[in-house]
């Protein structure tokens, strides 16, 4: 299952986010939504077009309520 970045909608696979397609510091701000390696090297794909595809993949990719939780934004509730 693909997880959308919120920023550029580069769809990236949740099995590879935690098993070596994105280094260890890039996760929780990809999770988080701030963006991916690949938004992360071209600021102008960075648009956050894409945070509510983003947090509906995430949410059907995973099964870790915990890690979720740690992702969404303070102000989600």
């Amino acid at each position: 299952m693909d997880v959308i970045c919120a920023q550029c909608g580069e769809p990236w696979e949740y099995y590879g986010i935690h098993h070596g397609d994105m280094e260890p510091e890039d996760v929780q701000p990809f999770l988080k939504g701030e963006g991916c390696p690949c938004c992360f090297t071209d600021p102008e794909k960075q648009n956050g077009a894409w945070i509510e595809e983003h947090f509906h993949s995430l949410l059907e990719a995973t099964d870790d309520i915990g890690e979720l939780m740690e992702s969404l934004p303070p102000d989600a509730f």
